[in-house]
Order: C-alpha cells, then structure tokens, then sequence
C-alpha cells in the first residue's frame, strides 16, 4: 500500500477500511449528509436496513430523502449538545401519525419500523422550523 494519508490512516484502523470497503463493495448505501440507508445480508436473505436521522443545533441535516420501502432499523442521534430532550415526530402523508420518539438530551434512540411507499414528514415538536422528508418508493 503507498505511503499516503489515507493508507497510513487504514493501517491503523482496520475495522474503518473493513467497514469501507464492505461500503463500497455492497453498493448498498444511500447517502445524504447526515443520513445513511444500507443494505447488507447473505445472498438470498432479506437484507436489514438501517436508517439514521441527525439532529444538530440548527436542525435536522437533510431537507428530503428518498428510500425504498421495508423494514428499517431506524437511529435518531442527538448532535444539537444543548442539554434539552427532543420531541421527535414522524407523519405519513396518507395515514397520520405513525412514530413519536423522545430522546433525551445528546441520547440516540433505536427502533424498528416498517416504511411503505409514500410520504413522510420528519419534526421535531418544539421547533416547527425544523422539518425533512422522507419519499419511500416500490
């Protein structure tokens, strides 16, 4: 490997270059700042999938996404550092209310959902400024 910043950043930390290479081979990241989809599994499972909604000082990090739909671990991380809880919710468009999550001050919150296609309208309760959504296609 050549002697470059990145390779010297690699060979110490093996579990990063596993993790980016397992990103790159897989083709199975959907990226957006501060928002990731992946699917990983052995050929012919149902893959899981993770999705990871930030929440920083201004905001949320993304406007809108667009995903597939399925069954998705689902991780809100607290960035914001401000000390106070946040009321996250999450809206469909066609159906209502289907998610409302408190998270204590700088906690993640984990959970598993079901997405189908549609519109989702991400919030967070004391701030009505702060909203995204999310398009979850066939």
């Amino acid at each position: 490997m050549p002697n470059t910043w990145m390779s010297r950043i690699l060979r110490r930390k093996p579990l990063l270059y596993g993790l980016i290479v397992a990103a790159i081979t897989s083709g199975g990241i959907v990226s957006a700042r501060g928002f990731w989809a992946t699917a990983q599994g052995a050929p012919g499972d149902q893959p899981p999938h993770f999705v990871r909604i930030q929440i920083r000082p201004y905001g949320f990090d993304n406007t809108e996404v667009t995903i597939p739909a399925g069954t998705y671990t689902a991780v809100i991380a607290d960035m914001t550092g401000s000390g106070v809880e946040h009321h996250v919710l999450i809206d469909s468009k066609e159906g209502g209310r289907q998610i409302e999550r408190t998270l204590p001050s700088n906690v993640n919150d984990s959970f598993t959902v079901t997405l189908d296609p549609g519109e989702y309208h991400i919030s967070e309760a004391s701030h009505p400024d702060w909203q995204f959504t999310l398009y979850v296609t066939r």
